[in-house]
């Protein structure tokens, strides 16, 4: 019985928690808003989903494989409904219960249930039969052991009727939590249901871890394409400053030269006109 209580406990609060969860109902309706949107050209609107579909959110992925549509409904939901951040925690006990199947449950206790019937009509049986035969000794021996016995019936039956009835509110939570969803009862145990959620929990947690360090790569990216840029723009404006400086330079230098020749030109001798120069005549002696 001590291995048992854990069980029936762990189904019952995860039934509770999972039939209570306000959050994670809302991110159902998204999921069932965007599968019609999807399916809209397909279909008509469906009114509802199975649980179990939730496991094939993850089959459908963007064009470039490298995510789901469960990373863009985590980007819609982190952005749009930051309530619903955190459902989670709101459906406890699923990861204990998902271990456990509550049919075998129920089983194990029908069992306990029929051994207590049975030790019950053997000690019924002992405390009617007549003392034949035997000694003292042997009569006491016996009473004694009767005494052990009826000692055991009364503790045991007691914690067995309690754990029945635990096993017997667990199974009622878990039908309601089922009813609540849509599920079928008949067909679903509680470590098939709670594996679902408990799948659908962890692929949504990935999904998140994903999506922070795509944004954080997309950051890096983009300032490392900033920086790029600025470079290219110290580079052509440096390039531009240089282009600048060279052409001054070369003015300055070509207004040097041209004055050095005037210069030059002013400090040189005029040259003699032809037509200036007086020859002088020659006197001959008749």
């Amino acid at each position: 019985m001590l291995n048992i209580r854990p069980r029936i406990e762990a189904i019952y609060l995860a039934s509770k928690s999972t039939r209570n969860s306000k959050k994670f109902k809302k991110i159902l309706e998204i999921i069932l808003a965007f599968g019609n949107y999807m399916n809209s050209s397909k279909k008509g609107a469906a009114y509802g989903f199975r649980l179990q579909s939730l496991d094939n959110l993850y089959i459908t992925k963007s064009s470039d494989k490298k995510s789901t549509i469960v990373n863009f409904i985590v980007d819609v939901v982190n952005a749009k409904y930051p309530e619903l951040r955190g459902f989670d925690l709101e459906l406890k006990y699923i990861d204990k219960a998902a271990q456990f199947s509550l049919e075998n449950i129920l089983t194990d206790v029908a069992e306990l249930e029929k051994g207590m019937s049975l030790t019950q009509k053997e000690l019924q049986a002992r405390q009617t039969a007549p003392n034949a035969g035997g000694g003292g000794s042997a009569i006491s021996a016996r009473s004694a052991q009767n005494l052990a016995l009826r000692d055991f019936v009364e503790n045991a039956g007691d914690q067995l009727k309690k754990l029945a009835g635990d096993a017997a509110n667990a199974r009622a939570a878990f039908a309601e939590c089922l009813e609540h969803y849509g599920e079928d009862a008949k067909a679903t145990d509680t470590n098939a249901f709670f594996a679902v959620l408990l799948r659908f929990v962890n692929g949504w947690k990935t999904a998140e871890t994903e999506n922070e360090k795509r944004r954080k790569l997309e950051k890096a990216r983009q300032l490392a394409q900033q920086q790029e840029n600025n470079n290219e723009n110290e580079l052509s404006s440096t390039t531009n400053n240089i282009s600048m400086k060279n052409a001054v330079n070369n003015k300055k230098k070509q207004a040097m030269l041209i004055s050095d020749e005037l210069r030059t030109r002013n400090s040189r001798k005029p040259m003699i006109n032809p037509d200036e120069v007086k020859v002088g005549r020659s006197i001959r002696t008749k």
